[in-house]
């Protein structure tokens, strides 16, 4: 099993308090259910991916680079 979750429930910035919460509530949530699924065997992930570089996003950041700037601001991470 895996949970897709955003990297916001990992850190989180100023104004995102209530999705952050959110988002690390899915984290806490499968972390507690891979414990409990250990005796069975069955494994249970997270993933937290941010941003990927593809053609569409550069797309939609040359239309609204405020959205890039916004991007950069929220996500460490983000290099492009």
């Amino acid at each position: 099993m895996a949970s897709i979750n955003g990297h916001t429930g990992i850190g989180s910035k100023s104004g995102t308090g209530h999705y952050s919460m959110a988002k690390s509530a899915v984290i806490s949530m499968t972390q507690t259910a891979a414990l409990e699924y250990i005796p069975e065997q069955i494994r249970i992930n997270v993933v937290c991916p941010t941003a990927v570089e593809t053609d569409m996003l550069k797309a939609v950041f040359a239309s609204n680079p405020e959205l890039k700037i916004l991007c950069r601001s929220l996500d460490q991470n983000f290099s492009f």
